[in-house]
């Protein structure tokens, strides 16, 4: 099989402005500049081939979504293989040509919706017309990406007349392809014109040049480029950038632990049609593999081309924003790559970097596209463009805001203590409904956009980017085991809505604390305190509001499940000024974690692995603690948490980490699991409860008593008794908007009330002992 790259001749002479003979047309005078920059016909352009495909044959599929579909121009069907899964590993996808073709690379456009199918491991044959067997080509890995992949030969297939891809691997253990597609390199000598322009992507003219020798320029797209240049009527601040090189997000998640990073890096600011050419003419690429990359995020349509240097000239299909797909394994060595787009409509986009609040109008009105990227240090947002208008009056605090928010989340997980940022950027972008996080970042509803957007309210609303942008970071799976998808995130949720509102809602929300219609302010952390501390509910299967019924089997409420994780923060990270004070023990836990291969660990194993990495960290004994929030206890449950598991910790597992931890001493405080942050200052300071008995407390008639803090001070919580036994636990504050009160309940039956100190120290409000 011959696959000597061909060495492609120009089959027109481009005019470099020598003389004209006699039996030329001389060029009449050109016509003025527009004030905006418009480009000529792309008809004496060649581009590269996209090459049909006759028929195909996979080894299996789901019926209706054979492998027709993943050449038909429509990026919302696919090939997949059977829903019933797993995959018959390896599946044989085959594509045919109706005539021999010579194929110099291949893109594969995976599904947008969902993980399931994205190409792992593969194997890629050829047959060729002059060997009709198949013939192994290589090996290749699509590392499970949403990104569209490209395979580029070095050296052109001629003659090609099939290729099957042998598939090993595939997202979830299925195997799909939105699109599979085919290309043949087209001219794209940079030699023309090299006495009009002065660089290599033609961006700047040469020194003295005239309109007379433009004239005598004879093709036209380049000729209105050259004239705009010499007019000053050219839109070079986006048309003409230098792209970054970025590691693959697999490098990056891999290292890391987490999810996917921003496959949408270096937006381009240009806005490209269907049915049009896009010119994109592409300096020294130093080797490296680059595309554009144009998607819509309306709908999710996609298009990919591979950009060489010199002229490309690509058939666009879909509307979109255009972005330079530049991920190499040499990101650290590779130089950034000077691009010219001279085709498309300027979008613009806002770049902290490098624009200001005073440009923020300027541009965000000149937009074209129903979207409008914006770039920050550590997140690049791709959100639509009427709220971006209507909602927010300065881009550069709005890109400070959700940097400061990345930040906040690469602080917490050690990224920043152990000089561990990626360069990669986080990613958000509006969808139609829906507020989630995916393989492709996070997507924000646009019923919601004004909470995102708007400068005056997000820091209020931040909770909904924190939490999702917490599931890209969840570290994965060490501090993401089963029953924790919903609730390590919230880690970084409460503390960046801390940081920002002063309060978390574990401790404000108006939430049911029964089954009788019975709620109040702070409900969440007192299901904690009485279902799980004083009823001895395991974690993880503890009543609360979203989780009323069933619970005990089925999981119980994911914000209940973070209270003692929000307890241990309070405690040792935002202490300021107690001895025990660690701000950044949970980043020392992290990194612990992503140093362990921990792949083959057991649910149980990651649950007690947390326990055992925080007490190594903290230098601190805390069983008591973990044994009274119901984690260190045997437990055998299997159910549901985005797909069913089942999670293990025996009596012996318990005995042993009991034994280990006692190398270590106590903490200074033995209630860590009453605190709240109404009653942290009372901690850090270490006062005891005042208070006098009888005094301050208003019986409500109706089991409820209200107690002032006007009299009772330095509270951790309340609790109501029965006898001996602990009922029912009130956090301090409780159902107080200003806190100046507390709500403790006292159905039939209950004889005292105590108030509890941080040390444990109680006394008697109410009732007798």
């Amino acid at each position: 099989m011959k696959m000597n790259a061909l060495l492609i001749i120009p089959l027109l002479w481009l005019g470099t402005g020598a003389c004209s003979s006699a039996n030329e047309e001389i060029p009449g005078p050109l016509p003025p500049t527009p004030d905006t920059y418009v480009p000529g016909s792309t008809a004496g352009i060649d581009g590269d081939v996209r090459i049909g495909i006759a028929s195909g044959e996979a080894s299996e599929y789901q019926p209706g979504e054979n492998i027709e579909r993943s050449w038909d121009g429509d990026m919302s069907t696919l090939y997949h293989s059977p829903w019933s899964g797993p995959a018959n590993f390896p599946v044989t996808l085959e594509y045919r040509f109706k005539t021999p073709e010579d194929v110099d690379y291949i893109v594969y456009k995976p599904r947008q919706d969902a993980e399931n199918g994205l190409f792992g491991e593969f194997e890629l044959f050829v047959a060729t017309e002059a060997k009709p067997e198949y013939v192994k080509v290589g090996d290749y890995d699509f590392q499970m990406s949403f990104s569209p992949s490209t395979i580029l030969f070095d050296e052109r297939i001629e003659g090609a007349t099939a290729f099957k891809f042998s598939v090993k691997s595939g997202g979830n253990d299925f195997v799909s392809c939105a699109e599979m597609e085919f290309y043949r390199y087209g001219d794209n000598s940079l030699a023309a014109y090299s006495n009009i322009f002065a660089d290599e992507v033609f961006s700047e003219l040469r020194t003295g040049v005239t309109r007379e020798q433009i004239g005598k320029m004879d093709n036209e797209f380049f000729q209105t480029i050259a004239l705009a240049l010499l007019d000053g009527k050219y839109e070079k601040e986006f048309r003409v950038q230098e792209y970054e090189p970025y590691p693959s997000l697999k490098e990056t998640s891999q290292a890391l632990k987490i999810g996917n990073y921003n496959s949408f890096e270096n937006p381009t600011g240009i806005y490209f049609s269907s049915g049009t050419d896009a010119v994109v003419i592409v300096g020294d690429t130093g080797g490296e593999n680059l595309s554009l990359r144009i998607h819509n995020f309306s709908n999710n349509s996609d298009d990919t081309f591979v950009l060489r240097t010199g002229i490309n000239k690509l058939s666009v299909r879909n509307n979109g924003l255009g972005y330079i797909s530049y991920y190499t394994l040499n990101w650290k060595s590779a130089a950034p790559v000077k691009i010219h787009i001279a085709s498309g409509k300027v979008n613009g986009y806002f770049d902290l970097a490098k624009h200001t609040s005073a440009d923020w109008r300027r541009l965000i009105d000149g937009a074209v596209s129903t979207y409008f990227d914006l770039k920050g240090k550590w997140v690049n947002l791709a959100y639509t463009t009427e709220d971006l208008r209507a909602y927010c009056t300065d881009g550069y605090e709005l890109m400070q805001i959700y940097d400061e928010l990345i930040t906040m989340e690469h602080e917490i997980m050690g990224l920043v203590k152990y000089n561990l940022r990626p360069k990669n950027h986080m990613f958000a972008r509006t969808v139609a409904s829906g507020y989630f996080a995916d393989g492709i970042g996070v997507g924000i509803d646009k019923s919601s956009m004004q909470g995102a957007v708007d400068v005056s309210m997000i820091r209020n609303n931040i909770w909904g980017p924190a939490h999702e942008f917490g599931h890209v970071n969840q570290i994965r799976p060490g501090l993401k085991w089963l029953g924790t998808t919903e609730v390590t995130n919230n880690v970084y949720s409460a503390l960046v809505s801390y940081h920002y509102t002063g309060k978390i809602s574990l401790e404000t929300e108006d939430c049911h604390i029964d089954t009788n219609g019975n709620h109040e302010l702070g409900g969440r952390m007192n299901c904690f305190l009485t279902y799980g501390v004083a009823r001895g509910e395991p974690w993880m299967f503890q009543f609360g509001q979203d989780k009323m019924t069933g619970y005990a089997e089925t999981g119980g409420d994911h914000f209940v499940k973070l209270c003692p994780l929000w307890q241990l923060m309070l405690y040792y990270r935002l202490s300021d000024g107690a001895p025990w004070q660690k701000p950044d023990w949970y980043a020392d836990v992290a990194q612990i974690v992503r140093e362990t291969d921990d792949a083959d660990f057991t649910n149980g194993q990651h649950q007690l692995n947390f326990m055992r990495n925080t007490m190594d960290v903290l230098g601190q004994n805390l069983t008591d603690f973990f044994i009274t929030a119901g984690m260190l206890k045997p437990i055998d449950k299997t159910f549901d948490d985005y797909g069913t598991g089942t999670i293990t910790i025996t009596e012996e597992d318990v005995e042993e980490l009991v034994k280990y931890a006692e190398k270590y001493p106590k903490p200074a405080s033995p209630v860590i699991y009453y605190i709240s942050s109404q009653s942290l200052p009372a901690y850090v300071k270490q006062l005891p409860v005042e208070g006098t008995f009888g005094t301050g407390i208003t019986d409500n008639g109706n089991d409820t008593f209200t107690i002032s803090h006007n009299i009772w001070k330095n509270v951790a919580v309340f609790e109501t008794y029965r006898g001996e036994t602990l009922d029912r636990v009130a956090m301090v504050g409780t159902d107080s908007p200003d806190r100046s009160t507390t709500l403790v309940r006292y159905p039939a039956g209950s004889t005292r009330i105590e108030a509890v100190a941080w040390d444990g120290t109680r006394t008697l409000v109410y009732g007798s002992r």
